[in-house]
């Protein structure tokens, strides 16, 4: 395991800590290939129960590194399908996931707790979908945005980029409850324990019948025009300025 991964177990539940605070944990190319591969690992771990994913400082992940998207349209299509298949490593993982939201959460870090089973989120956690603001269009999960809070605040949230509260984002139902910073793994650990006390064979099957629900809902052909319609913006000389803004900032 990388240093920018950090894995530990208590009481049958892994623990995952996203470990790049100098860079507000924002997710380079062996975080996302090290999620990936530990996600999988864990899914046919029969000694784990449950996993939880925070991050380490005052960020769970700012979201994709922009540096990755700094690239011709074929490499950019290869990069947001790797950033889909991390994501599916939760979504389609037998464990229940718990993501316990410690500070920021933007873009792609977004998008992968709406993959997760539960999100508890520390009380000065921010979150926000600013891809718009790259001049580039939020893709592949979310599209799972209308399912979790309705087609006018998607709208709302994605055309703006603005970041919204822990409050906010529990009124709109974007995540399940609100702690006390300090408190934030104990409670996601709490929250874990309320689900794995029961059947790990039942919590896998409802697991992939939520999937199936969302897959017969359109889901997995929204994501693959997305992945089209993000390569399609790196070819925008107005989308490239944008990002090489962002960069030196």
């Amino acid at each position: 395991m990388n240093q920018l991964i950090l894995y530990e177990e208590a009481d049958n539940i892994g623990i995952i800590t996203i470990n790049r605070p100098e860079k507000v944990n924002a997710l380079n190319q062996d975080i996302i290939t090290g999620l990936t591969e530990l996600l999988t690992k864990l899914n046919d771990d029969q000694s784990i129960r449950g996993v939880i994913i925070t991050g380490t400082g005052k960020s769970f992940s700012s979201g994709v590194d922009i540096s990755l998207m700094q690239v011709n349209p074929e490499e950019g299509r290869k990069f947001i399908k790797q950033l889909h298949g991390m994501i599916n490593a939760a979504r389609y993982n037998k464990k229940p996931i718990i993501a316990a939201i410690n500070g920021y959460c933007f873009g792609g870090a977004l998008e992968f707790i709406l993959a997760c089973d539960i999100c508890v989120a520390a009380d000065n956690a921010t979150f926000g979908m600013q891809e718009v603001n790259l001049g580039i269009p939020s893709v592949i999960e979310a599209a799972l945005f209308p399912f979790a809070v309705g087609l006018v605040k998607t709208r709302e949230l994605l055309l703006t980029g603005k970041a919204i509260t822990a409050e906010e984002a529990l009124k709109i139902n974007l995540i399940n409850r609100v702690v006390p910073r300090d408190s934030l793994l104990d409670e996601a650990k709490k929250a874990m324990k309320e689900i794995i006390r029961n059947s790990s064979y039942v919590i896998g099957l409802q697991k992939e019948l939520i999937n199936r629900w969302l897959e017969n809902a359109g889901i997995e052909e929204s994501i693959k025009i997305g992945v089209d319609y993000f390569t399609i913006s790196l070819t925008n000389e107005n989308t490239r300025d944008s990002l090489n803004s962002a960069l030196k900032k």
